[in-house]
């Protein structure tokens, strides 16, 4: 499997199959998907995305941090998940967020995924809450400063 940056329209397939059993009408596709300083990773297996993430330049004012970034629409197809993808994906944004002087990546993330994050590294803030209709979530981060996490490097390949 590669980690390769990816752009915004080669994740909007993944992102309707991930969240097809949203129920809610969701877009796809955000605003800030073309903005400077967000990218897109997207986990590669043969010539096949098989899974994304999305990364904005955004502060959340309940995490007291001067550079954010906020991962968003993250999804692994259902045949590759539980197999590492998510992981690499995050770990592959370290050192980009890093290089662009971010400190923190935090995310809402669904009660069903929060043991996930968990056991990634990331911390919660706060107590679930509904999100915007769409059910319990959690706000979540990583301080990418004090993580041992960030000891991965990224070269625009990732095997696992």
């Amino acid at each position: 499997m590669d980690i390769l940056r990816i752009q915004a329209q080669d994740t909007y397939a993944i992102r309707r199959i991930v969240k097809s059993n949203d129920h809610s009408n969701r877009l796809y596709r955000y605003d800030e998907d073309h903005d400077d300083q967000t990218f897109h990773l997207g986990g590669i297996v043969g010539r096949k995305i098989v899974g994304v993430a999305s990364f904005y330049f955004m502060n959340n004012s309940d995490i007291e941090a001067p550079y954010q970034y906020r991962l968003r629409a993250m999804g692994t197809i259902p045949a590759y998940q539980k197999k590492g993808i998510g992981s690499a994906l995050i770990k592959a944004s370290i050192p980009i967020i890093l290089q662009n002087q971010g400190h923190i990546v935090w995310c809402f993330s669904k009660e069903s995924s929060i043991s996930f994050y968990l056991k990634i590294g990331l911390k919660p803030v706060g107590n679930l809450f509904n999100f915007n209709d769409r059910g319990p979530h959690l706000l979540m981060y990583l301080d990418l400063v004090k993580t041992s996490i960030t000891k991965h490097s990224y070269n625009g390949r990732s095997s696992l």
